[in-house]
């Protein structure tokens, strides 16, 4: 009996941990991009270069959002 419990808590722990690691994706994906925009327009006004570092950071900031995001699946479509 207590051993069916304990297996019941385990598969719901489980259930939770990807869930909340599925429901992290938007923000990662909205993260990055904004991390890059703020590195970027502070180079950029340091240096005078009009957008240049604002564009390069942001399409970094993507790029590293999108890897992370397929590590996120990855994770949920081994736990799941």
């Amino acid at each position: 009996m207590n051993s069916s419990h304990s297996e019941g808590k385990d598969e719901n722990f489980k259930y939770l941990k990807v869930v909340l690691e599925a429901t992290s994706i938007p923000f990662v994906l909205l993260g990055g991009p904004m991390v890059g925009f703020f590195i970027g327009s502070f180079l950029d006004q340091k240096f005078g270069s009009g957008k240049v570092f604002l564009l390069l950071f942001v399409v970094l900031g993507f790029v590293a959002a999108v890897k992370e995001t397929i590590f996120i699946i990855k994770r949920v479509q081994k736990g799941a």
